[in-house]
C-alpha cells in the first residue's frame, strides 16, 4: 500500500550539526520504506530536556529541519519533505502534524516510524490524536513500525528510557478520557501543557535516561 505520508518523531538531538545516529536510522528506515508521491514529514523542533543545538552561526537548529536535510541529501525532492517545526515533545508530535500538515493537505494513509523504546507511546498517543473530533472523510488510517536502537546507546540509559516511557504511558489515560476533540486538545496544549503555555516550565530529564534525547 501506498502512505500519504511517513511520519518520523524526532528522539534525539542533532550532534556536531547532523542527525544523531538514532535519527539517522529512522531516516534510512524511512527511505527504505518510500514510495513515489509519498510525502516525509519529519518532526520536532527540539527537546526541552537539553539546551537548544546551535549551528555554526550561533542560531537554533531545528531537529526537522536537520532531518529534511539528510532526506534531501540522499535524493528527496525538497517539496516531498513538510516539516513539522513547533514540537518539542510527542504530544506535540501529533497535534501539529495534524493541524499543520495532515488536515490541510488531505494526508489519511500515515506510516509511523519511531525508535524502538519510543513507538509504544507515540502509537497511543498518535491513536487518540488522530480520532479526535472533527474527522473529515475519509478518516486516518495509521500503521506503525518500530527501529531498533540496539549499538547505540548503553544499557542503562536504554533501562532507564524505557521505564520513563511505560510511566508516561499510563499518565496519559486521564488525559485521553477528558479530552475528546481537538478544540479541547488545543485549550490543553495553550493553557496547560508545560512545554507550550505561556509562565509554564517543562522539567529537564536528569540522570541516565536524560542521555537518550
Amino acid at each position: 500500500m501506498r502512505y500519504d505520508a511517513i511520519i518520523i518523531p524526532s528522539v534525539a538531538r542533532p550532534q556536531d550539526g547532523q542527525a544523531a545516529p538514532i535519527m539517522r536510522r529512522l531516516l534510512d528506515r524511512a527511505l527504505e520504506r518510500w514510495q513515489d508521491g509519498t510525502y516525509f514529514i519529519p518532526s520536532t523542533a527540539y527537546t526541552h530536556h537539553h539546551p537548544v543545538a546551535l549551528d555554526e552561526a550561533g542560531l537554533p537548529l531545528c531537529e526537522a529541519v536537520v532531518m529534511a536535510h539528510y532526506l534531501m541529501e540522499r535524493g528527496v525532492r525538497r517539496e516531498m519533505i513538510l516539516p513539522e517545526v513547533v514540537s518539542q515533545e510527542t504530544i506535540g508530535n501529533a497535534f501539529f502534524t495534524r493541524v499543520i500538515h495532515t488536515e490541510p493537505r488531505g494526508l489519511r494513509k500515515l506510516f509511523v516510524i519511531g525508535a524502538d523504546f519510543h513507538l509504544p507511546r507515540v502509537r497511543v498517543i498518535f491513536n487518540w490524536v488522530f480520532s479526535l473530533e472533527p474527522l473529515g472523510a475519509p478518516h486516518y488510517r495509521l500503521d506503525y513500525e518500530a527501529v531498533s536502537s540496539r549499538g547505540i546507546f548503553k544499557a542503562e540509559v536504554l533501562k532507564a528510557r524505557r521505564e520513563k516511557e511505560k510511566q508516561r504511558i499510563k499518565s496519559l489515560a486521564g488525559l485521553k478520557k477528558r479530552i475528546r476533540t481537538l478544540d479541547s486538545l488545543h485549550r490543553f496544549i495553550y493553557t496547560e501543557h508545560d512545554c507550550y503555555a505561556v509562565g509554564r516550565s517543562a522539567k529537564r530529564a536528569i540522570g541516565p535516561v536524560a542521555e537518550s534525547y
